[in-house]
């Protein structure tokens, strides 16, 4: 009898074991066709009741969410299954890295944690090779030197991706030409491979200033993407290390013309067009403004703000105010378009009645982080037509400016200019509590 009733009561249990799986895989089901509320809400509900398969289930959903806020919320939940399983660090791992590419906050932490579990088990090699490649700028890449060392001696055909990936996000790739050379002669080269070899051989020859090689590999990569073997992104990935001065001076008409081998293609028309907006390379004012009028008509976000720009600053067309504010008044929710449209406001083409929202669409622009802002309040308070000067703001946002770094030396001049002319009139108790403010905000 009290084995029956042992073997019953186990029964139960099971069952609901069993239960919590089947809901939180109905609860999956339900995030892939698209039912996102309800798979939320039925993982919350299951976590809720102490199954600890919902809270694996949760820290998932959030992970793979698009909403950058829940994101966020995926740390929590992988912070409480490591507490009762190690397991779960690789994912935890994996979900850092990704926030670290859209959140500053999250970079520091990723590193000092990649690191101290490269060290104990020397699992997250591909993990550190995107870390470096995504913060190249914040991170040395050749702090996992020895992570390429120990693919080579194992045999680098087996870390190919990795390897690459490495190697492409290298600021001195001559050091490897020998594995750049092997990597890209096996013949088992994948496609997304090919695109890779062109970007670190045309580094290493922009590196030696080859030009006439710069001239042949650019003739290949074009032959390459009208047999469809690489794709516009590959083709804007090339004339990006051509045009920028990373690898040695800029081949600024090399790289747009290879930009404009397909003026179809919205990626590299774009791309060209940054370069054409203030002079003529190669691109006629009719190409010009036919494409950026059709792409922004169709949406496009950066050809709404370039079209801006040009009739703002009056690039290769006379300037022209009232269609510069239409094309920026679409974008006016992002830090550039408002600072652009904040600075038609203020500069008073527009009559007085635009200067408050001017200001406003400034202060909106620097506290979504784009400085520039901060330099055209400053000037704006330092006495333009139609705006009381207000010397306590002038050193306010002067200083804000000259903090973010972004500032050219010669703009830099202009700055200290003043904060020296606004040292004396400002209110000093107010000022330094508002600057207070603003560097918290």
């Amino acid at each position: 009898m009290m084995n029956k009733l042992l073997t019953v009561v186990c029964f139960i249990l099971s069952c609901v074991g069993c239960t919590s799986m089947l809901d939180v895989d109905y609860a999956r089901v339900l995030n892939e066709q698209g039912q996102n509320s309800k798979s939320e809400e039925m993982l919350l509900s299951l976590n809720s009741a102490g199954y600890y398969e919902a809270t694996a289930g949760l820290a998932r959903f959030y992970a793979n969410s698009t909403d950058p806020e829940k994101q966020k919320l995926a740390g929590k939940y992988y912070q409480e299954l490591l507490k009762e399983d190690p397991e779960f660090e690789l994912a935890y791992l994996r979900w850092m890295n990704k926030m670290s590419r859209v959140n500053s906050k999250y970079k520091e932490p990723t590193y000092r944690s990649l690191w101290q579990r490269q060290v104990r088990f020397g699992d997250v090699s591909v993990l550190l090779a995107r870390f470096y490649s995504w913060h190249r700028d914040t991170y040395d890449v050749r702090e996992i030197d020895p992570l390429f060392d120990q693919w080579r001696k194992q045999g680098i055909e087996q870390y190919r991706d990795v390897a690459m990936m490495f190697l492409n996000n290298y600021p001195f790739p001559e050091k490897y030409i020998a594995d750049i050379d092997f990597l890209c002669s096996q013949p088992s080269t994948p496609e997304s491979d090919l695109a890779v070899c062109h970007q670190l051989y045309l580094k290493l020859e922009k590196q030696k200033g080859d030009v006439d090689a710069i001239g042949k590999r650019a003739t290949i990569i074009t032959a390459n993407y009208k047999q469809g073997l690489i794709t516009d992104e590959d083709v804007f990935r090339c004339s990006r290390i051509l045009i920028e001065d990373e690898f040695g001076e800029s081949l600024l008409v090399k790289g747009v013309e290879l930009a404009e081998i397909d003026l179809d293609s919205d990626r590299l028309f774009l791309l060209s067009a940054r370069y054409e907006l203030e002079q003529t390379i190669l691109m006629s004012n009719d190409v010009l403004l036919y494409g950026l009028i059709d792409r922004a008509d169709n949406g496009s976000r950066e050809a709404r703000l370039m079209l801006g720009k040009l009739y703002l600053k009056g690039y290769r067309v006379p300037d022209d105010p009232i269609l510069a504010e239409h094309y920026l008044g679409f974008i006016s929710d992002d830090a550039l378009g408002a600072y652009y449209l904040g600075t038609l406001y203020v500069s008073g083409k527009l009559g007085a009645g635009k200067l408050q929202q001017g200001i406003d669409l400034l202060l909106y622009s620097a506290r979504l982080n784009e400085a520039k802002s901060y330099k055209q309040l400053a000037i704006a308070f330092h006495g333009s037509p139609g705006i009381k000067a207000n010397p306590t703001y002038v050193w306010v946002f002067s200083n804000m400016a000259m903090d973010s770094g972004i500032a050219k030396p010669e703009e830099n001049s202009r700055l200290i200019q003043l904060l020296h002319d606004s040292e004396n009139s400002r209110d000093k108790a107010l000022s330094e509590s508002l600057l207070k403010e603003e560097k918290s905000i």
